[in-house]
């Protein structure tokens, strides 16, 4: 399921903001990740991104394991987090993303 336009006012106008972009989001949460130990490799895996070359073809590991790693290392700082540019929702407050 793809994230539309619609969803992303909607949290926008949850949170108050109008100048963002949703690879805003993959971007923080990537170096998040990384700042938290977690290797560019298993980031870029859990984004999405594809490997080109000979890896692609002899490297079929699924990765899960170490993507749930990085997703609770992400998951941990989201809590940490106090940056003056953060919009932080109301505790409670509900937006339906999809």
């Amino acid at each position: 399921m793809s994230f539309g336009s619609r969803q992303k006012d909607r949290i926008g106008k949850k949170a108050g903001i109008t100048e963002w972009r949703v690879h805003d989001i993959r971007r923080t949460a990537g170096t998040m990740m990384t700042k938290g130990g977690v290797s560019r490799f298993v980031m870029q895996r859990l984004r999405g991104h594809a490997e080109t070359g000979a890896g692609s073809t002899y490297d079929t590991h699924s990765y899960r394991s170490e993507k749930l790693a990085a997703l609770e290392v992400l998951s941990g700082s989201l809590g940490r987090h106090s940056l003056g540019n953060v919009v932080v929702l109301s505790k409670g407050a509900e937006v339906e993303v999809f």
